[in-house]
């Protein structure tokens, strides 16, 4: 298993949520994973500041083409990648305790799956949001709807009869043999999650989620101190 972690740097609030997704991974309760970190035209502070929350044996790649996009980063870093498993990690985001562990136990059980993803929490300018009581924020709505597609079925009818992404990007783990097949990410700006997502539905793989929320998706640059 290894993380692959993007990101693009263009303001100092980013680099303290840069900071906590990595902590978020020397968090985990499964600790056998390696990690490889791309910086997409990062100042030399985001190098500095990552540092001290780097997961043991993390590969820092800088991305040698500016201005490329995000596929680009990512196919960069997957060119570094050698494990059967990838898990994708947004830079704004956390992986809760368990993620890791929760997803390898299930592909143990099912191993037919090739993508598997989590639940997912909001969080709003850094405050986490609860699922079980009415909102009007229209983010945690959407996500209570993502987070009831658990299985294949419903995943790939959410795609082809009502073309909704159900899929958390950065919850998601995906067998490096498919992301080889697929040709890895396409530059679709604002989508390239989405594109890959349909791609690998059209080419027959098998989809899955986690039925409990193990990813915290975040909105707004506030971090809880």
């Amino acid at each position: 298993m290894t993380v692959l972690l993007c990101v693009h740097s263009p303001a100092p609030a980013w680099d303290a949520l840069l900071c906590r997704a990595l902590d978020s991974l020397q968090a985990q309760t499964h600790k056998a994973f390696d990690t490889v970190l791309v910086l997409d035209e990062c100042q030399e502070r985001t190098v500095q500041a990552v540092q001290a929350h780097l997961p043991p044996g993390t590969r820092v790649l800088r991305k040698p083409t500016p201005r490329a996009g995000l596929a680009y980063a990512k196919n960069y870093g997957l060119e570094h990648i050698r494990t059967p498993w990838v898990a994708a990690l947004d830079a704004d985001d956390q992986y809760l305790p368990r993620k890791l562990e929760a997803q390898l136990d299930w592909v143990k059980q099912q191993p037919r799956v090739d993508i598997l993803g989590t639940q997912s929490q909001v969080v709003l300018d850094g405050v986490p949001q609860s699922g079980s009581w009415p909102t009007r924020h229209p983010l945690v709505k959407a996500m209570t709807v993502n987070n009831a597609h658990t299985t294949h079925d419903a995943i790939a009818r959410a795609f082809t009869k009502r073309d909704r992404n159900v899929l958390t990007h950065g919850s998601v783990m995906i067998r490096r043999s498919v992301l080889e097949a697929l040709g890895g990410y396409h530059h679709v700006k604002g989508a390239e999650d989405y594109d890959l997502w349909k791609r690998a539905l059209q080419a027959g793989y098998q989809f899955a989620v986690v039925p409990e929320p193990l990813y915290l998706w975040s909105y707004g640059t506030a971090v809880p101190r």
